[in-house]
């Protein structure tokens, strides 16, 4: 869902986990999470709007180290990954 509120344009997403194996050979649904993350860099970076973006909702990876018990330890699990962590990164420096 989108929608600009005042003045401020307003993305709330939900992207799927992507499955249990974080590798985009071996699990076509991470193969697919990473191209979502790749296709929303590319529209947000071609964008004209000069408006602000917020960018919210489920995206289903877990970028900080606090954001979970023990980021290092889990840097192996879908949703922690240093693939997803860089894909999420990229995301935001597009918007």
């Amino acid at each position: 869902v989108s929608a600009i509120v005042a003045g401020i344009e307003v993305h709330n997403l939900y992207i799927h986990a992507g499955g249990d194996v974080p590798d985009r050979a071996l699990n076509q649904k991470f193969d697919h999470k990473l191209d979502v993350y790749e296709r929303l860099r590319a529209v947000f970076a071609a964008r004209s709007a000069d408006a602000p973006v917020l960018l919210v909702g489920d995206l289903n990876v877990a970028p900080g180290e606090h954001d979970v018990w023990n980021h290092r330890h889990m840097s192996r699990i879908v949703s922690h990954t240093p693939v997803e962590v860089e894909a999420m990164a990229q995301l935001q420096g597009s918007l």
